[in-house]
């Protein structure tokens, strides 16, 4: 862990300037450009280590206790008792307040957003996802965000870009079945929510919004790659993107719309 004065060289100057920008005017554009740019950032998360003994068997057979080591990082509960890791762009968002004597500790693991990812997953506690600078400007990255950041392409609208969602009366034969058998036999997906997006210059593709449990990296990838081949008869040529549930986005794509699955 790096301590105040052992600073890594991290720059997160245009995330702070963005998180800054979307609140001044919560456009979805803009929130969706914080996202971007959070997905890529490395964070300053103050930590401490614990030991606890476990018992561990040896060649011989016999069994010694060793400590075990653990990282626990700093949480923080809203009004409503959801549970966010704390992450900071910066030290000294950390520390340059007056909220800084709640943190535990004055040291930083840096990690990134699968590190957290895999941090929420290992630690298999209620927690609601991460806030970034919690003492100051306070932006809050949900579960379902944090989990479908790093391995789902994400469309950034740009400024002043015309997007059309358009939603489907009728699916391809056998296509909604097909998806059926498939996401019943993962017991894991919830809804799924198909459109195409219309740009600007009439190019198409397939968005597919998935609202599914809580799974790892790995099984997210397995997940999403069965069901690309449920939409193959469906696409014709149309590029297709996984958008993750719960972001400005996808509630764009969903509102007022169907889902074509739904356990």
């Amino acid at each position: 862990m790096a301590e105040k004065n052992q600073r890594p060289e991290i720059n997160n100057f245009e995330l702070e300037a963005a998180i800054a920008d979307f609140r001044a005017e919560m456009h979805p554009v803009k929130f969706n450009k914080v996202l971007s740019l959070a997905q890529k950032a490395k964070f300053f998360c103050p930590a401490t280590m614990s030991e606890t003994p476990q018992a561990v068997e040896k060649e011989d057979g016999t069994v010694a206790l060793e400590q075990k080591k653990d990282i626990n990082l700093f949480c923080v509960s809203n009004k409503e008792g959801k549970r966010y890791i704390g992450v900071f762009t910066s030290p000294e968002e950390a520390t340059n307040s007056s909220k800084a004597q709640e943190l535990p500790t004055r040291n930083f693991a840096i990690m990134g957003i699968l590190e957290l990812q895999a941090f929420m997953l290992k630690a298999g506690e209620n927690l609601d996802g991460i806030v970034i600078n919690p003492f100051t400007t306070s932006f809050v990255v949900t579960k379902n965000l944090v989990n479908g950041m790093g391995e789902t392409e994400r469309y950034v609208p740009q400024p002043n870009e015309q997007v059309k969602i358009i939603g489907f009366a009728k699916y391809p034969e056998g296509f909604e079945a097909a998806l059926k058998e498939y996401c019943d036999n993962s017991g894991k997906v919830n809804r799924v929510f198909l459109a195409a997006m219309e740009r600007s210059n009439k190019a198409r593709s397939l968005v597919a919004v998935i609202d599914h449990d809580e799974i790892s990296a790995e099984e997210r990838k397995a997940l999403f790659d069965g069901m690309a081949s449920c939409f193959k008869s469906f696409t014709q040529g149309m590029h297709l993107m996984f958008v993750p549930y719960g972001d400005n986005f996808s509630q764009t794509i969903t509102k007022d719309k169907t889902p074509c699955y739904e356990k």
